[in-house]
């Protein structure tokens, strides 16, 4: 939270060159009506408004009232997207307000009852640099896309898949693949946790064997996601 408000602080060092010339014409034509006067304009307005004295007196007052405006969006944004008043991380499992990271599913025999479906394919072809290879795609993290090339993320490295995105959406396993932007389709199976950020949107965070990669997932999404994560761990 403090490098998120800190990262403001150029913006509001800047502000006052921006905001001062309209208070200050604002002040001159409310002061100098109904005799307004270029010289007296020019002289005591500008030459004298524009100095490093006046910077520094209105400076505190200009960061004081932009984290003011800063911190009510905040709470804003976070009061209309459903969410308590009380910042807390999402669970996973929505029983508890205490974050809970996710354990990789355990796998199961499927039932008589449920029907498996075999259209769903096991592989992946990808592209190395000395030719093609099939990767399985329970192994696989994610896809994503980058500079309008796909690629898929798998424990032996990254690697370029010929099919976009869109493409892979519905070819997928929905049971255990989802689409959480337009740049990313997750392996569920692979899901570490996910939390609340602002503005209605969410961070979802993926475990690989490398790093633990964190993705932004819109309030649209969210219910599509929460849906899918269900089926996902009750399977």
């Amino acid at each position: 939270m403090i490098k998120y408000e800190a990262a403001f602080l150029p913006l509001f060092f800047i502000s006052f060159f921006l905001f001062f010339p309209i208070t200050l014409h604002v002040r001159f034509l409310l002061r100098e009506f109904p005799n307004y006067s270029l010289h007296r304009y020019i002289e005591l307005y500008v030459f004298q408004g524009f100095t490093l004295q006046t910077y520094l007196m209105y400076l505190p007052f200009v960061v004081l009232l932009g984290y003011i405006l800063v911190n009510a969006s905040l709470v804003k944004d976070f009061l209309e997207s459903g969410n308590s008043s009380q910042v807390k991380i999402t669970p996973i499992i929505p029983t508890t307000t205490v974050f809970i990271p996710i354990e990789p599913p355990t796998p199961t025999v499927q039932e008589g009852g449920v029907e498996k479906k075999e259209a769903y394919p096991r592989v992946i072809e990808a592209k190395t640099g000395t030719g093609d290879v099939y990767l399985k795609l329970e192994e696989c993290y994610y896809f994503e896309t980058d500079e309008e090339r796909y690629y898929v993320i798998h424990p032996k490295g990254r690697f370029r898949v010929m099919k976009p995105l869109s493409v892979l959406e519905e070819e997928l396993d929905p049971l255990h693949f989802f689409r959480v932007h337009r740049s990313y389709i997750i392996n569920l199976d692979h899901l570490d946790s996910y939390i609340y950020w602002e503005k209605g949107k969410y961070i979802v965070y993926i475990k690989t064997a490398a790093e633990i990669k964190e993705m932004m997932m819109s309030r649209q999404r969210f219910p599509a996601f929460k849906d899918a994560l269900a089926a996902n761990r009750s399977r």
